[in-house]
């Protein structure tokens, strides 16, 4: 895996830059960050952890399809 910025993270996701910002200052963005490295540091995240995510996010959506 490797760590990617936030506006990846975004992507691959499916949210707007904007959208991301507002989910990490409400503390709702479903990928926890990764530690700073730095006052200057920005956010970052692992692609492992977007992976299982998205992962997740699929198969409670064929669980939820199979039922219906």
């Amino acid at each position: 895996g490797e760590a990617v910025k936030l506006a990846e993270a975004c992507r691959r996701l499916g949210f707007s830059v904007r959208q991301g910002e507002r989910l990490i200052a409400d503390g709702r963005f479903p990928i926890p960050e990764l530690p700073r490295i730095g006052r200057r540091s920005h956010h970052r995240f692992s692609s492992i952890e977007i992976d299982r995510y998205l992962a997740d996010a699929s198969t409670n959506d064929a669980k939820v399809a199979a039922r219906g």
